[in-house]
Formats: C-alpha cells, sequence, structure tokens
C-alpha cells in the first residue's frame, strides 16, 4: 500500500507541473497568438495549441536551441538561420529564429501563404475541431493523433476563448431554443461595442495605429450621421451585392464571423490592404462585385 501511495502522489505531482507549465506558457504567448489572429486569420486556440504541443510547453530541446515554436522545418526556399534535430528523420534541419515573437510571425506566414493550407481559411476561426483536422490533412504533422492532441489541448485548456478576445467577444454566443437563420440574425449597424480591453501585443497596436490621428469634428460627425441615415439597416445592396453600414473601429475579423466571410475574402472584396479596424463609417461589401450579373431581390435577412 505504501508503494502504491507513493507511486500516486508522484503522478500527481507529474500531472500538476504539466498543467503548471503549460498555463505558464499560455499566460506568455496569448497576446502574441491574438495579435497575430488580428493580423492573419490563424485562431488563436490553434496557435496556442500548437505551440504547446511543439514544443513541450516551452521546454523542448528544440525551441530552446532555436525559438522555433511550431516544429517548423527548413523546405525549399528557407535562406535564414537553421538547426539541425533529429525528428521523423535524423539530423533534419529546422528554422532557428531570433525571437519568438519571430517564430509566431512565420508560422502565420507560412499557414497564410502555403497554397495547402488556403481551404483552412474558408472554416470559421472558431470551428478549431476543424482546423485541427484540416491542419492534419494538409500535412502539417505525422502524427496520426495530430488533430485529437490539438482539439484536447484547447478544450482542457479553455483555449478558444483568445479567439473569441480576438474577434472583439468576450464569452462565447449564447445559445437559442430554436436553431436556424434566427441565429444568424444580423445587426443593424456593426459596431465595436463588444470588442474587449484583452492584452495586445505591439503589432497589433502597429496595426491599430494605421487609423487617422485625426479625431472627427463636429461638421464630420454630423456628416457621417447624415451618410448612415442614408443607407438602410441591416444589409442591403451596393454595386450589384450584399453590404453592410459599419462604423470606425469595429474589428474586420468580428464583420467576417458575423457574415460568416474568410477574413482575406472581406478584404478581397473591399480592395483593401488588410487592417485591425475600421478607420472611419464605411459601407462594406459582403460579396464580390458582380457588373453584369443577374440578381434576385434581396430579403431582409439572408444567411450564406
Amino acid at each position: 500500500m505504501l508503494v502504491i501511495s507513493i507511486l500516486f502522489f508522484s503522478v500527481c505531482t507529474v500531472v500538476g507541473q504539466r498543467k503548471e507549465v503549460i498555463t505558464q506558457y499560455i499566460a506568455q504567448f496569448e497576446s502574441l497568438a491574438i495579435a497575430e489572429m488580428q493580423r492573419t486569420g490563424v485562431p488563436a486556440s490553434i496557435k496556442l495549441a500548437q505551440g504547446i504541443h511543439e514544443t513541450q510547453a516551452g521546454t523542448s530541446t528544440l525551441v530552446q536551441r532555436s525559438n522555433n515554436h511550431f516544429g517548423i522545418k527548413c523546405k525549399t526556399g528557407w535562406s535564414g538561420p537553421s538547426v539541425r534535430h533529429d525528428d521523423d528523420e535524423r539530423s533534419e534541419c529546422f528554422r532557428k529564429y531570433e525571437s519568438a515573437e519571430a517564430s509566431f510571425v512565420d508560422h502565420s506566414n507560412f499557414l497564410k501563404n502555403s497554397p495547402r493550407y488556403f481551404s483552412l481559411f474558408d472554416i470559421s476561426p472558431t470551428d478549431y475541431q476543424a482546423w485541427a483536422w484540416g491542419l492534419k490533412k494538409a500535412g502539417y504533422a505525422t502524427n496520426p493523433q495530430y488533430a485529437q492532441t490539438l482539439i484536447k489541448l484547447i478544450e482542457e485548456y479553455d483555449l478558444n476563448k483568445y479567439t473569441l478576445l480576438a474577434m472583439g467577444k468576450s464569452a462565447p454566443p449564447a445559445k437559442t431554443e430554436s436553431a436556424g437563420l434566427s441565429d444568424k440574425a444580423e445587426p443593424d449597424v456593426v459596431t465595436s461595442s463588444t470588442v474587449s480591453s484583452g492584452p495586445i501585443t505591439t503589432q497589433s497596436k502597429s496595426l491599430a495605429n494605421k487609423k487617422s490621428d485625426l479625431e472627427n469634428t463636429p461638421t464630420e460627425k454630423v456628416n457621417s450621421r447624415k451618410e448612415e441615415a442614408t443607407y438602410p439597416s441591416g444589409v442591403f445592396e451596393q454595386d450589384g451585392c450584399r453590404a453592410v453600414w459599419v462604423r470606425a473601429g469595429t474589428p474586420f475579423l468580428q464583420i467576417a464571423d458575423q457574415y460568416q466571410i474568410p477574413l482575406a475574402k472581406l478584404f478581397a472584396y473591399n480592395q483593401m490592404d488588410p487592417i485591425l479596424e475600421a478607420s472611419r463609417d464605411q459601407v462594406i461589401l459582403l460579396e464580390r462585385r458582380a457588373a453584369t450579373a443577374v440578381r434576385w431581390p434581396l430579403r431582409n435577412k439572408r444567411s450564406r
């Protein structure tokens, strides 16, 4: 009995230490994950889960030698620093970074710019299970349990809340008794009133600082109200496609999630460079312009 008790105590101690290390990793890198999601659309929950798994929560030999938090190998075209590390094969080439932040940025760019991962960005950022399975299907890792491992980490440590924070939400949306179109009811005007004041890094601040430094004058505010009054509430037709009026300060990721549009496509529809939030009150197109297309009249509410 004494031996069993000692073994049980040892196991509990190890599990407790593992959880503490993971919790510390999350606290250290949650801001980076949020900022990178706001920049590129890679879910913060997925990024944190991958970082935890790939680095053993920051304790692996590879991450300590290279600042490589996502196990990204050199691949063709990599001209930066590298280290050798045993993985699927002996002495494989892995990318090396000056800092953890550089690794987080490169991971986002790696997913965003690799054709085999393009389809992931058509998935809602809150659907972490689909993202996890999509990464496995696209060949991110050879581990057959890779998707399940990410999903377990996200659920055990409530990592999806960081995705919601990046989207300007502080909690999951309340479930209604009836499912269907009513769950996707569109607001009259998209606003930034629900944006959280969670931790933001220098990168996300630099994106936000792209807003104009000039405050609206009283005359400009009156003109803005007049312009808003000229547009219908909710979704309406503009230039032959669906559109919505949004107010300055509204996060574009929030708009994309509300209308179930990939963030990259939302910017493409509006011929915009990626930015954090609307810098002014404006009309945002929700689909590609179709100058010659014949369209049916729009109804007040419609889901895509």
